[in-house]
């Protein structure tokens, strides 16, 4: 039944009993707001957005009035901008006017609601009030007298973020936002990894970015979209930019990954982007035991010469931040050798493309989580491995009811969930039947699971895990025609593009002296006559012999450039146009926000050149060829795709049923590092240090 409503006299029909507010915001009417939010609970305590409604004395709250039929509704009345200016009026009593050196500036609400709806004298004249600065942590500096209790920062922190950090003291003027401490505990800031989204919430200059602060103004900067590529969500970002330097990154709207959240190493870890960068080919000089800069073509000249040998086995890995153009392109140049191999799992993860896209990617998509009744976690800790996935967990928990078990490592997480233990032998238990929570899962509605990619680094238990999850999966309807709760959980947002070119050496058959707990990534470092890492850092470096002519293509100067023989650079993902698939399997693209630092050259481009030297015909020459080619080799990773999450459900996982180990043990590392840029990042390192210390 449609609800008629008649908004400054002209009808309009809705299907649902939304708000005042709501119901403006879809006929495009705009209603000035504070408090409000769409993503959060109703406040309705700054009284901003009032409206009138026919015989109706007293003017009402639009965020808290819900609409009814035949309802007259007047939004721009005398009375409504005569109460919308005395609001105002209030809001300034106590509020600084120092507009000009605040750092919110060009981008404050309350800034531009004065000069809209408000007055242009002030009849106060009495002493405004001071507040104390607050310590919220590293990341937000505070000028809490600028605070006009929105609360949009306790709610989210509640609601959102889940630590409830964040609280209201004291009434009327007396009120104050402060961190909330526990029997006197000693104050330990704001340690939540989405704590930054609170600054774009505070519609005042109160709460602002401290590695921003006082470096530029709006309007001095270029907005250029882009993605986050910290992890394997890909949130939506847009790059601030001045010059040749990014200033900051904020989130982009977009409902089906992100919202409008964006973790705190997403935010912050910018300034990793100028510290340590390779700017230039770098040659070993192992008899003068040197490092010398070499230009471009000597640089290929001693990469010619050792892999032009007939017998050498060469090899090449990809790391964190390789592209999908520039996997594709390494892909075609060594598939004209037989004696070159090339794998992008880096860690030694078991992952396989050969047993289905759907055993890869996760296929219930990051959106659908909130349709989920049933979720078991399996050896992974999403609170760190991917923070915005994880308040997709938690708004589940609270508006569908969504109930979270825990199988591996104790984590501490901002939701409760049921800990079922550690034990390997409780996946086959629970398959088998003879677990308790098989009978939860087997009631579920939309039950799902999500496998942690580091469980899964063991060769040998990894294979028996991931058999486990899946069989769990197709017995207990997780994987039906309208649904499919099977989801691993990769971390690197190169992975899942590289599995989908199958992009994997798969060593089994090829070499008789494999043992069974070796990975392919161990047997290219143990084999390999020369090895190419494209960025690849988290290999094994100990594992490669003296004689192994080691080439590293990067950005930054990691720990693996201490091992390499030859350096080429490389642009960061700031740098370059480039796609990326996200954990979901949807197609992403970076755009270039600023030019290439020294002399780097994209990854592609360094591997066609190769191919010249070499001789070999690679048939593209640029950009546009690399991604033509990989449209006509994958559905996946076709331009017109993108944004698009195209499902494939069919997995094939060998059996394998024994463990070596008793327990679902992982490592687990510290959130604000993990990548390269954050590595590099001074704001990343104060902030670690400091949570560490307190």
């Amino acid at each position: 039944m449609s609800i008629k409503v008649y908004i400054n006299d002209r009808l309009y029909e809705f299907g649902d009993a939304i708000t005042i507010m709501q119901a403006c915001e879809v006929v495009g009417i705009k209603i000035p707001k504070f408090c409000y939010h769409k993503r959060l609970s109703i406040a309705g305590n700054c009284r901003m957005c009032l409206v009138q409604i026919e015989d109706n004395q007293k003017l009402v709250a639009s965020c808290v009035q819900v609409i009814s039929d035949d309802m007259h509704i007047y939004t721009n009345t005398k009375l409504v901008n005569q109460a919308r200016a005395g609001v105002l009026e209030f809001f300034l009593i106590n509020h600084p006017l120092d507009c000009p050196i605040c750092d919110k500036g060009g981008e404050c609400d309350l800034q531009d609601q004065v000069f809209r709806y408000g007055k242009c004298s002030s009849r106060y004249k009495e002493e405004k009030r001071a507040v104390q600065h607050k310590d919220f942590g590293s990341f937000i500096e505070t000028h809490m007298t600028r605070c006009i209790h929105c609360m949009r920062c306790v709610r989210f922190l509640d609601e959102v973020a889940g630590t409830g950090e964040l609280v209201a003291l004291g009434k009327g003027e007396d009120m104050r936002i402060d961190v909330h401490t526990v029997s006197n505990a000693i104050c330990k800031g704001i340690t939540s990894e989405l704590s930054g989204n609170i600054i774009d919430l505070c519609p005042v200059g109160a709460l602002n970015s401290a590695p921003y602060a006082y470096t530029a103004r709006p309007w001095e900067l270029t907005k250029i979209p882009s993605i986050d590529l910290s992890d394997a969500v890909c949130s939506n970002t847009v790059l601030h930019v001045r010059g040749h330097q990014v200033m900051r990154v904020l989130p982009r709207e977009c409902d089906y990954i992100n919202e409008e959240w964006l973790s705190d190493k997403a935010r912050f870890n910018y300034d990793g982007l100028k510290y340590q960068r390779l700017v230039e080919p770098i040659w070993f000089d192992k008899i003068m035991k040197r490092r010398e800069s070499i230009s471009w073509d000597e640089a290929y000249d001693k990469l010619y010469v050792v892999l032009n040998e007939s017998t050498a086995i060469v090899s090449a890995i990809v790391g964190h931040y390789s592209d999908v153009e520039s996997i594709f392109a390494i892909k075609e140049l060594f598939s004209h050798k037989k004696n070159w191999f090339f794998d992008c799992r880096e860690e030694g993860s078991i992952l396989d493309p050969s047993f289905g896209r759907a055993s890869y990617v996760f296929n219930t998509t990051i959106q659908n989580i909130e349709d989920s009744d049933e979720c078991l976690l399996i050896g992974t800790n999403p609170r760190l491995e991917a923070a915005i996935l994880n308040a997709r967990l938690r708004k589940a928990l609270i508006h569908n009811q969504l109930k979270i078990s825990v199988l591996g490592n104790r984590f501490e997480a901002n939701y409760p969930y049921t800990y079922l233990g550690c034990e390997s032998a409780l996946l086959k238990a629970i398959y088998e039947g003879k677990h308790e929570y098989a009978r939860r899962l087997s009631h579920a509605k939309k039950p799902m699971l999500i496998l942690g990619s580091n469980i899964l680094k063991h060769q040998y238990d990894g294979q028996a895990i991931l058999y486990y999850s899946y069989k769990i999966a197709e017995k207990y309807g997780l994987i039906r025609d309208d649904w499919n709760g099977f989801n691993v959980l990769n971390t690197k947002p190169s992975r899942v593009g590289a599995l989908d070119l199958d992009f994997t050496a798969n060593f089994r058959g090829r070499f008789s002296d494999i043992g069974e707990m070796e990975s392919d990534v161990d047997v290219m470092l143990r084999k390999s006559n020369v090895l190419l890492l494209f960025g690849a850092d988290d290999i094994n470096i100990d594992a490669i012999s003296d004689d192994v002519f080691v080439v590293y293509i990067g950005h930054h100067a990691d720990k693996v450039i201490r091992r390499a023989d030859l350096v080429l650079p490389s642009p960061a993902y700031s740098e370059k146009d480039a796609m990326y698939l996200n954990l979901e399997g949807r197609l992403q693209h970076t755009c270039q926000a600023v030019p290439p630092l020294g002399v780097s050259k994209q990854e592609w481009m360094i591997v066609t050149e190769i191919a010249q030297r070499l001789k070999i015909e690679l048939n593209f020459h640029s950009l546009e060829d690399v991604r033509a080619k990989i449209s006509m080799k994958s559905d996946f990773l076709r331009p017109e795709n993108m944004c698009n999450v195209l499902e494939r459900r069919d997995i094939a996982i060998p059996k394998f049923t024994n463990f070596r180990k008793k327990e679902l043990i992982y490592q687990v590392s510290d959130f604000y590092t993990g990548d390269q840029i954050s590595n590099n990042s001074l704001i990343m390192i104060e902030h670690s240090n400091s949570l560490r210390n307190k």
